[in-house]
């Protein structure tokens, strides 16, 4: 019966605690003297234990107390709390893949293997992370062809982008036209953020699969692994608990090279090189964490060994098991509601000690 938080970042509001019970001290410690005044008609009567001067005290400090309960409450319920767990049977068809593209500038480096299909001298020379991530990835997605929308395979695809923040550029859908369309003027300078976080890539890359989809999820993440920003390993338990697996495609070497000057520096900031490799180990022991694998992305045969894990997933329609942990957000929002109804009412009986006679 583990008690969990799906969301524990959020609970960073209770700070906020903090100074709402200050103001709230404040303003009894402003308004007490002069009503405890008006009870016994003697500026004394506050230090002097009244009974009906420490029963109003008494009144407003269990309205405040119910009060800061029902603020913690409703943040708890944010957090998304469970506990415990069940087996769910539901029926699974085919698989939707999001393709997750990091494009800080890093990727810019030309260590990665070139594209045998390029067909020009280009070809014999390496090629850039991005050019083989986006290479890829296009052959994945022409490579399942017309069977995302008919067939023995049902396969969909969608397409994140990341450097400093992540964007969902198309959703998991059946046009494979239109990731193809993306992929083609991908470049580090399509978004103007700065860094690279691959955490919220990842967040981006799970928002974009369809909530009432029976298809298996996928997220392919295209990377060097040098992350800036974020923790990929919280990512990664966060997409496990959705039932998402994660293949990270490292690209690069482990010699590594200077990242190349371009136009997307901080404003003000200096354009200083620095030498970027693959982190092979820092990427797989990440996905692993989280029940994926990870797949060398200078290896010739990238592309099938990415299809070996994804098509057979596509290729199956069955009934499957999986575990999942009870809500709990909702009874902390009916205890809210309780504590509130208990503030509510401390405060009115406070405000009828406080009327004379």
């Amino acid at each position: 019966m583990n008690f969990t938080m799906n969301e524990p970042d959020r609970l960073v509001w209770l700070l906020a605690l903090i100074p709402v019970a200050a103001l709230m001290f404040l303003r009894y410690k402003q308004r007490f003297l002069l009503i405890s005044r008006l009870i016994s008609g003697a500026p004394s009567a506050l230090n002097a234990g009244g009974n009906g001067a420490s029963l109003l005290r008494t009144r407003y400090v269990f309205s405040s107390v119910f009060f800061l309960l029902f603020l913690g409450a409703q943040i708890a319920a944010l957090a998304d709390p469970r506990m415990g767990s069940r087996l769910v049977r539901e029926f699974q068809r085919g698989c939707d893949v999001v393709l997750a593209m990091d494009i800080s500038r890093s990727m810019n480096v030309r260590d990665a293997a070139s594209m045998p299909d390029s067909g020009d001298e280009a070809g014999k020379n390496a090629s850039t992370r991005l050019e083989r991530s986006r290479w890829i990835a296009r052959n994945l997605v022409e490579g399942s062809g017309d069977s995302a929308v008919g067939g023995s395979v049902f396969l969909r695809f969608g397409l994140a982008i990341g450097k400093g923040r992540g964007v969902l550029a198309v959703p998991v859908s059946s046009d494979g036209e239109a990731v193809l369309a993306v992929l083609d003027a991908l470049s580090s300078s399509t978004m103007n953020s700065w860094g690279t976080n691959l955490e919220r890539l990842l967040d981006a890359a799970g928002n974009g699969f369809l909530e009432d989809s029976p298809a298996g999820r996928q997220i392919v993440l295209f990377t060097d692994g040098e992350g800036l920003e974020g923790s990929l390993f919280s990512s990664m338990e966060r997409l496990m608990r959705d039932d998402v697996s994660v293949i990270a495609v490292g690209l690069g070497s482990a010699q590594g090279a200077l990242i190349p000057e371009n136009g997307d520096a901080p404003s003000g900031g200096e354009n200083v090189l620095v030498r970027s490799f693959l982190r092979a180990d820092a990427l797989k022991s990440a996905v692993e964490r989280g029940g994926g694998a990870y797949i060398d992305g200078n290896r010739d045969d990238a592309v099938n060994l990415i299809a070996e894990k994804i098509f057979p997933l596509a290729e199956n329609s069955s009934w499957v098991f999986r575990e999942e942990s009870g809500a709990l957000w909702h009874i902390f929002v009916v205890a809210g509601m309780v504590f509130l109804l208990l503030s509510m009412a401390a405060k009115k009986s406070a405000r009828t000690t406080s009327l004379p006679g």
